[in-house]
């Protein structure tokens, strides 16, 4: 029986995206495959009220999870829609899920793509405390249009205390190795945080996004955060693709893109860049031959002098050297 999940989906939102990448013929094939306001829901559920939760208990199942046993599915994965993906993790991992978004375009597509999945999913983002207004205010706007509650993790107080007291709150200008402790202690440490509530996560990595995400899957281990299943399920998507998306269903976006920005973080790292310039060039725009990551989900480089701030910080927060590393340190003692 057909349902009306329209509360999901209210009137159009005046204004288009970026001329530049303005939907064309293929948001028709988008429109067809995740028409809007229909609700997609895994095969083997029950239902429940306006939801079917999947039979199997979500603690039980992650319980279950075997990485060796597992891996040909991961693999499989690779083949599969964006949809495909995450309808996978919300019956696999249910609750134990995290969508994690900073509100970026592919954010914005992965929030409306999984709520049609499960309006109930969990969102979390890493809240730094110096995002553009604009970020702020498209968050209470996917609030609104979504009816999800969106999971905020800040840096530790003390943590951020101690950099800023030491290096001042605008330290990134001065070295990359500052700029990447900042980003320890306003990204890296409260994602850790945030990931020790979830099994899975998912993000909107996509591999053109720039030259450390070439290689990124739809599936894998997160052997950076404990060994969690970690998915980007646009991956595979360009540009292009995202903001058809965008245009055939809707959904809402930051409106920064529509003055010149490609790429949204922190407001003091980031600026428009030229049409023809490459999105990741507006961030931390003053280092050279850097790697525009800031550790998320990519390691950052980690130097002496890094080592010595991050040892600064409170026992709890500090970041942990991988097994092998920590094995070494200690044959060697």
């Amino acid at each position: 029986m057909n349902r009306d999940y329209s509360p999901i989906m209210p009137a159009p939102r005046p204004g288009k995206p970026p001329a530049a990448v303005a939907a064309t013929a293929g948001t028709a094939a988008l429109a067809r495959q995740t028409p809007a306001g229909q609700l997609i829901r895994p095969a083997s559920q029950e239902r429940r009220g306006n939801w079917t939760a999947p039979q199997t208990n979500a603690k039980d199942r992650v319980a279950a999870f075997n990485q060796a046993e597992e891996a040909d599915t991961l693999a499989e994965l690779e083949h599969r829609s964006a949809s495909e993906v995450l309808a996978w993790a919300v019956e696999r991992f249910g609750s134990r899920l995290g969508l994690c978004s900073s509100f970026q375009a592919e954010g914005c597509v992965l929030i409306d793509l999984a709520v049609r999945l499960d309006p109930s999913i969990r969102v979390f983002t890493i809240d730094t405390g110096r995002l553009m207004a604009e970020s702020y205010e498209l968050i209470e706007r996917m609030r609104e249009r979504y009816r999800v509650e969106i999971e905020s993790f800040a840096p530790d107080t003390e943590a951020l205390e101690r950099m800023v007291s030491r290096h001042g709150p605008n330290l990134f200008y001065r070295d990359v190795e500052l700029r990447l402790l900042c980003c320890q202690v306003r990204k890296v440490l409260p994602l850790r945080r945030a990931l020790g509530n979830f099994s899975a996560w998912a993000t909107g990595l996509r591999r053109e996004q720039w030259a450390t995400r070439a290689q990124v899957r739809k599936a894998a281990i997160d052997h950076q955060h404990g060994g969690i299943v970690k998915l980007a399920p646009l991956a595979d998507w360009s540009e292009t693709q995202v903001w058809e998306y965008i245009a055939a269903h809707n959904v809402p976006y930051n409106p920064l893109y529509d003055r010149g920005f490609k790429s949204i973080g922190c407001a003091p790292c980031t600026r428009p860049v030229a049409p023809t310039d490459h999105p990741r060039q507006g961030r931390w725009w003053w280092e050279n031959n850097a790697a525009k990551e800031c550790g998320m989900h990519h390691c950052a480089t980690r130097t002496a002098a890094l080592d010595d701030d991050l040892a600064t910080l409170p026992r709890s927060d500090r970041p942990q050297p991988p097994a092998a590393h920590r094995a070494g340190t200690e044959a060697r003692r």
